[in-house]
């Protein structure tokens, strides 16, 4: 019995260990933790209705604010590469991912990314832009409640 636990425990645990989603952020102009954005324009391109009402229930944005917004999601990502087959094997692999960027001008200041294993949903959105927000300290709509996006 005690051999078959010792056994099993690391085989759980590595089909456990790619399942979790950890988000990349990159800051790449530090003042911003000093001197955040007052305000966020939000760049609809290729942005799904849904994300777009998710987000909106969030923050107020602004037509005419030089800090903009992109969110960018792709789902059904394949990877044929031999390298990660055991990994694709073995775990739960990604195959869609969401980012969101923020940038002033054409220059990106802020970047948050995460890889998932299903499509990009309202909740992931509205989880990454309440990360943006800690980070930078930006404010949320005050009828929004952070204790709902955790479960979406």
């Amino acid at each position: 019995m005690k051999k078959s636990l010792l056994f099993s425990l690391p085989v759980i645990l590595l089909f456990l260990g790619g399942c979790e989603k950890k988000a990349m952020v990159n800051i790449y102009d530090r003042s911003l933790k000093s001197h955040p954005p007052t305000c966020l324009k939000l760049h609809k391109y290729s942005l799904d209705p849904e994300m777009k009402k998710s987000l909106e229930s969030v923050y107020t944005f602004t037509e005419d604010c030089p800090w903009r917004l992109t969110v960018e999601s792709q789902k059904n990502i394949h990877c044929n590469s031999n390298q990660n087959s055991q990994q694709k094997a073995l775990t739960a692999f990604p195959n869609s991912f969401l980012r969101m960027d923020i940038r002033r001008g054409m220059r990106s200041v802020y970047s948050y990314y995460i890889d998932l294993t299903s499509a990009a949903d309202s909740g992931d959105v509205e989880r990454g832009f309440l990360r943006i927000s800690d980070d930078l300290g930006l404010k949320i709509n005050s009828s929004y409640s952070r204790f709902f996006a955790t479960f979406k």
